[in-house]
C-alpha cells in the first residue's frame, strides 16, 4: 500500500526536476538584447559601432589610423590592435569600451609606451584605435 508521503515524495521530485530542467534549457539562450546583438554582430561589428559612439571625427581618426599603419603595417590586423580593447565578454557598450581605452592611455603614458604620429604624441591605445576605424 501506498503512503501519501511517497505519492509528496514523487510530486517534489517531479517539481525539482521540472525546474532544472527549465533553468537549464533557460540559460542556453541570452536573455539581454545586449547579450543578443553581441551573438548576432560579432566582435568586429560590435567594436565598430563602440567606436562610432566615441569618436567624435571619424575621417581625422581614420587618418591618423592610416599613417599608423603605414609606419608599423605588422599592426594592420583586428586582433592585434582590438587586443586590448575588447575580449569574449564584450557586448558592443560604448561607455565600457570608453573606460577601456581611458585606463589602458593611462597605462600606456605611465610605461611610456607612446608613438609620435604626424607630429602628434599619442598613447600606443590612441594610435590603435585610429588604426581600428581605418580599418574597419
Amino acid at each position: 500500500m501506498k503512503n501519501s508521503n511517497d505519492t509528496v515524495d514523487r510530486e517534489r521530485r517531479s517539481s525539482l526536476l521540472w525546474i532544472l530542467f527549465s533553468f537549464t534549457f533557460l540559460s542556453a539562450f541570452p536573455l539581454n538584447s545586449k547579450a543578443q546583438a553581441a551573438t548576432r554582430l560579432g566582435p568586429r561589428r560590435l567594436l565598430k559601432r563602440a567606436l562610432e559612439d566615441i569618436i567624435r571625427n571619424r575621417p581625422a581618426a581614420e587618418q591618423i589610423g592610416s599613417i599608423y599603419l603605414a609606419a608599423h603595417p605588422d599592426e594592420e590586423d583586428f586582433d592585434r590592435l582590438a587586443g586590448d580593447l575588447i575580449d569574449s565578454s564584450f557586448e558592443g557598450d560604448s561607455e565600457i569600451l570608453r573606460q577601456r581605452i581611458s585606463a589602458q592611455r593611462v597605462r600606456d603614458f605611465a610605461n611610456e609606451d607612446v608613438t609620435i604620429v604626424d607630429g602628434w604624441v599619442l598613447a600606443r591605445v590612441e594610435a590603435r584605435v585610429c588604426a581600428l576605424m581605418h580599418i574597419l
